[in-house]
């Protein structure tokens, strides 16, 4: 009976809704929030409950693996839950994502795949 419950649990979770549009990921006990734009990356970090989890003393970096190689950006603190970046990402929506964010409680590593449905 205990494992039937523990199962409910989990698929009652399973759908991550971004709140500000991006692709989302889990790790680590993180929920992680990309968006991205030809010249500007956002990161938003929250708690496995979607609290805003405070980043003022993170860093973290985002690789994009695109068609024509990697491009790597320096996150850095913007406020509340938020690292950001600048730079060119042309196509970036349609790139898979490295994403490593040191200065938490624990570092946090996630990749997120391609996003298929973004023109």
């Amino acid at each position: 009976m205990t494992l039937m419950l523990f199962a409910g649990n989990a698929l009652a979770d399973g759908v991550l809704k971004p709140a500000h549009g991006g692709r989302m990921v889990e790790a680590e006990g993180y929920r992680l929030e990309l968006l991205i734009s030809d010249i500007h990356l956002d990161l938003y970090v929250t708690d496995h409950d979607n609290h805003p989890v405070a980043v003022d003393k993170a860093m973290g970096k985002v690789t994009l693996l695109t068609p024509q190689g990697k491009v790597e950006s320096t996150l850095s603190p913007v406020g509340g839950n938020q690292l950001a970046a600048n730079g060119q990402f042309t196509n970036g929506n349609k790139s898979a994502a490295v994403i490593a964010v040191d200065g938490l409680k624990k570092r946090l590593t996630a990749r997120l795949p391609v996003d298929k449905e973004k023109p």
